[in-house]
């Protein structure tokens, strides 16, 4: 009798741990549905954002308003930026930045760009100077 009870508990506790185990193992495998669920969600809805503004963008570039025009002339009169409005604007998510900081942001990439090269240039051409001064005072 004694030992019928006490493989009855026995049995209960591990009926009590496969539920527990049943359960979490449900539960881990239902989050991960939903992460996966919101992960698509978000991905549509980013899509949706992107398509919203580039009909946004090309309206407003197609539009023959002057008003419109003029606004965005003026959105665009001072798009040289420092380095930290350059890593701010960078920051934003293209499908998400003004045409200005979209436009900021590339100006800013070009120039530096061009900067680089032109520091490069400046150096061989330095360079190339002091090797010709050289070169006529040896004669």
């Amino acid at each position: 009798q004694r030992q019928i009870t006490e493989l009855k508990a026995q049995h209960q506790l591990q009926l009590s741990k496969i539920a527990s185990e049943t359960a979490a193992r449900l539960e881990r495998e239902m989050h991960l549905r939903l992460e996966k669920k919101e992960k698509v969600h978000r991905e549509e809805l980013e899509v949706l954002q992107a398509q919203v503004n580039k009909v946004r963008v090309k309206a407003l570039m197609e539009s023959k308003d002057p008003l419109t025009t003029t606004h965005i002339k003026k959105s665009l009169n001072n798009i040289l930026v420092s380095e930290s409005l350059y890593i701010k604007f960078k920051g934003i998510d293209k499908e998400r930045r003004s045409v200005r900081e979209h436009v900021s942001v590339k100006v800013y990439e070009l120039v530096q760009k061009l900067n680089s090269t032109n520091e490069t240039l400046t150096a061989e051409a330095d360079s190339l100077r002091e090797r010709l001064t050289k070169v006529e005072a040896e004669r």
